[in-house]
């Protein structure tokens, strides 16, 4: 959601976010530089990808859990988490 909302004020993005977590049996692909907590709780899966390849899936609590790759781009440390690896 972040590259589509990017340009958009916070109450149309917040509209948007609740619009497309209120669908059921659908599926959403959200691509996102900026995560918000709330709305990451509600995925039913998170998965991340880097460079092509599936690293690591799971829902959010259990993704902060184990503090691996999610972990480290949600916290903003991306950088540093892929420089350990």
């Amino acid at each position: 959601m972040d590259e589509g909302t990017s340009t958009l004020d916070n109450i149309t993005t917040n509209y948007i976010e609740k619009s497309i977590l209120s669908l059921k049996n659908v599926t959403v692909i959200s691509i996102a530089h900026k995560l918000k907590e709330d709305i990451a709780k509600m995925y039913d899966e998170i998965l991340v990808i880097e460079n092509g390849q599936l690293v690591e899936h799971g829902k959010f609590d259990g993704l902060m859990d184990r503090k691996n790759a999610f972990y480290a781009l949600f916290m903003g440390m991306g950088d540093a988490y892929e420089e350990s690896q």
